[in-house]
């Protein structure tokens, strides 16, 4: 949570910082189609060619080239003279191809053309000179674009520029330390849990990750010299993201799916990966291929989630609230193609944060099964009691020093198998689950209940409970257990035999020690007129065999 304020804080930072820009006048115009062979000094003399941008003021071009050229000439106005030097920014980050070039007039009349370089940042940035310098200097960028293109332009001061690319440098950064992180914690996660899922989230968070990367620009602020056809490589990481979102979904649905819904889940899942081909297929499969993984398969999967969480099945509502920032964040950024929503500099952001949100979520899921999983292991099925496995721990907690103990009490109970023999099993599970409600319910908080197996039981008391006060809970425990048990219009009961080791306890004492007195003192609690509570200081019980008597709590006559 602190990672998306700090994130949000970001945004809004940057918003207001691109709100109070002030930049010099220029108008904007645009030759649209373009043949790819004219250069800038063609260009350059054909001005009728260039018509208004339909909102100059908004500092936003959105258009289509049916040659996928297109030239965007800014005129500075001779009215106002730029005194500091400008900086020019496009601020989208997968324009493979785009050059900027000066023309003035020079003494001559002639005009000068001059190209200028782009500055290491990770949208399209060139420093213009200032316009003392070039009183009447045009700008002409050369784009090639094959697609509809939403390119904001914005020409301020370096600082100003700067500022703004440090925070969404910043952001971008932030957010691919996250899916990392995310991606580490579950491979750790994953060396416990052996399923699919998280596998797949480790797939998800990295796709998610490498989007980020190409889709900030830093890739290409990284490589400078290479040139990378970064809408390919964005359906590519949205192709392995999509597989793996399903992979994900399906992994913790299955037990509730319908057939038909587990069927569609599995056709969107193979679905995507045709989108991995579509480099190779030409531009037309390449545009259905992003439809279908930016738009289509979000949309189908929100469907399945909201169809699943409206029967309430198992984590279908959890997996739909994951699943709506990214899906939200995705319509907001496309129904801008169609004029539904509105262009905001974090735009091209959207979609990365939408994706952390859903990872955030996915984690929790994973987190949520892992800690049930978990508890289901250290939990006895029958009873709810802490098992074997859970007193293992103690056990190693006690060895370590890390737990201290007033007593160790072993009980097991007499008669148990004649009421399983005379009655049936059911009864005997019902008098175990009573029995364990009956001691829980008068146990302090300093101590452990455990079920070990069949009829045994383990009570370890914590330190600050008196030798007195476990004398009368081990009593209390004897009487509550021989109380009648009523099952399906029977009644019938059975006793304690407890044989426990009283503190204080050595530093080099270990808990296997402590057990092997304990179950000695239970067996000897068995044998004829003996009494059903034995317990011993743990100095007497090192040298505890089955034939020595040793001081006893007595409860019932013999």
């Amino acid at each position: 949570m602190r990672s998306v304020i700090f994130i949000l804080m970001l945004i809004v930072s940057a918003n207001f910082a691109a709100a109070s820009a002030q930049s010099c006048d220029y108008e904007a115009t645009v030759f649209n189609d373009a043949q790819p062979a004219l250069n800038i000094s063609d260009i350059a003399e054909r001005a009728n060619s260039f018509v208004p941008l339909k909102a100059p003021e908004s500092g936003l071009f959105e258009g289509r080239s049916s040659t996928g050229v297109m030239w965007l000439r800014l005129h500075h106005s001779a009215r106002t003279i730029c005194e500091t030097p400008q900086w020019l920014q496009l601020k989208y980050p997968y324009l493979k191809d785009v050059e900027l070039h000066a023309v003035a007039q020079n003494s001559a009349g002639r005009a000068a053309v001059t190209t200028i370089a782009p500055l290491p940042l990770q949208y399209p940035v060139w420093a213009l000179p200032p316009s003392r310098d070039a009183p009447v200097s045009d700008y002409y960028i050369r784009i090639s674009h094959p697609d509809f293109l939403i390119l904001p332009y914005e020409i301020g001061s370096p600082g100003q520029i700067v500022g703004e690319a440090a925070v969404f440098g910043v952001i971008s950064v932030s957010l691919i330390v996250l899916f990392l992180a995310l991606a580490f914690q579950t491979a750790a996660l994953g060396r416990v849990l052996d399923r699919s899922d998280t596998a797949a989230f480790i797939g998800f968070a990295l796709s998610a990750a490498f989007y980020v990367l190409i889709s900030s620009g830093l890739l290409g602020s990284l490589f400078r010299d290479v040139v990378f056809d970064t809408r390919h490589l964005l359906l590519t990481s949205q192709a392995v993201l999509l597989w793996n979102a399903v992979v994900f979904l399906r992994a913790n649905i299955k037990p509730v799916a319908t057939p038909r819904i587990s069927s569609t889940f599995r056709i969107l899942q193979y679905a995507a990966l045709p989108t991995l081909l579509a480099p190779f297929l030409g531009d037309a499969f390449a545009s259905l291929a992003f439809l279908f993984a930016f738009i289509a398969a979000p949309l189908i999967i929100l469907g399945l989630l909201a169809a699943l969480a409206y029967q309430r099945q198992g984590q279908a509502t959890g997996l739909l609230i994951g699943w709506c920032p990214t899906i939200l964040a995705t319509v907001w950024i496309y129904g801008r193609l169609i004029g539904l929503t509105p262009y905001l500099s974090i735009n091209h952001h959207l979609v990365a944060i939408g994706r952390f949100l859903t990872a955030l979520r996915f984690n929790a899921v994973l987190a949520f099964k892992y800690r049930g999983e978990a508890r289901a292991a250290r939990t006895d099925i029958l009873t709810g009691l802490p098992n074997r496995r859970a007193m293992t721990e103690s056990a190693k907690r006690f060895d370590s020093g890390h737990l201290v103990l007033s007593a160790l009490a072993l009980m097991d109970l007499r008669k148990f198998k004649v009421v399983n023999d005379t009655y049936g099993h059911a009864a005997g599970d019902h008098l175990l689950i009573e029995i364990s409600r009956r001691i829980s319910a008068v146990l302090p908080k300093q101590s452990d209940f455990f079920r070990i197996g069949g009829d045994e039981f383990i009570i370890l008391v914590r330190a600050g409970i008196s030798r007195g006060e476990v004398d009368k809970l081990l009593s209390a425990i004897s009487k509550i257990v021989s109380q009648p048990v009523s099952y399906a219009g029977k009644s019938f009961s059975v006793e304690a035999n407890i044989g426990a080791i009283a503190g204080p306890m050595p530093d080099d004492v270990s808990f296997s020690s402590l057990m092997a007195a304990a179950d000695k003192l239970a067996y000897m609690a068995k044998l004829p007129d003996a009494p059903d509570i034995l317990i011993e200081p743990w100095s007497s019980a090192e040298t505890l065999v089955h034939e020595k008597r040793p001081g006893a709590v007595r409860t019932r006559p013999t």
